[in-house]
């Protein structure tokens, strides 16, 4: 089967008509471009708007750490000058622990201690007390001078007069 057509439409009619097809078309096209770019434009604004809010919520918590920034490095000033100072402190440290253990563990019974000085700078060891008697402070004479810690354990003379109740100074050293 064969179709025929006919056309009857002058000629000037049908380029009227196909230029009518061509101006729709464009017409179309155009409205399709203004359209994308109303989107578009829309699209921009409003990240536009979002990225200046954020922007300005930026400014805002700068200045917000700027004014807490000097509160802050105080407090870090104040925090490395305590640690500092604990440094130090702990520069000259010496454990005398172990000493003042040896001398309470080889304590008799019969004397008493009223004084312990121990300078672990110039290595002076003073040991104050009272013995109830002479020989109980003799042998705890002995027993420090046997310390593997002490050197030159002395006490004065005058302190060997009193048989009872002897009050003591005995003077030592640390070894190095």
């Amino acid at each position: 089967m064969m179709t025929l057509r006919l056309n009857l439409l002058p000629p000037q009619k049908k380029t009227g008509l196909a230029a009518m097809v061509r101006y729709l078309f464009a017409k179309e096209m155009l409205e399709f471009t203004i359209f994308t770019c109303a989107l578009l434009a829309t699209a921009y604004l409003s990240s536009w708007y979002v990225l200046s809010q954020a922007l300005n919520d930026l400014a805002s918590s700068s200045l917000l750490v700027n004014r807490e920034l000097p509160t802050v490095n105080q407090e870090i000033r104040r925090i490395n000058t305590l640690t500092k100072e604990i440094g130090l402190s702990g520069a000259g440290y010496a454990p005398v622990t172990p000493y003042i253990i040896q001398i309470a563990s080889t304590l008799p019974p019969a004397i008493r201690l009223t004084s312990l000085t121990i300078d672990t700078g110039s290595g002076a060891v003073g040991i104050a007390g009272m013995a109830k008697t002479r020989a109980a402070f003799l042998d705890y004479q002995k027993i420090l001078s046997a310390s593997p810690w002490l050197e030159g354990v002395n006490t004065p003379t005058s302190q060997l007069f009193q048989k009872e109740n002897v009050n003591f100074e005995i003077r030592a050293r640390l070894k190095k």
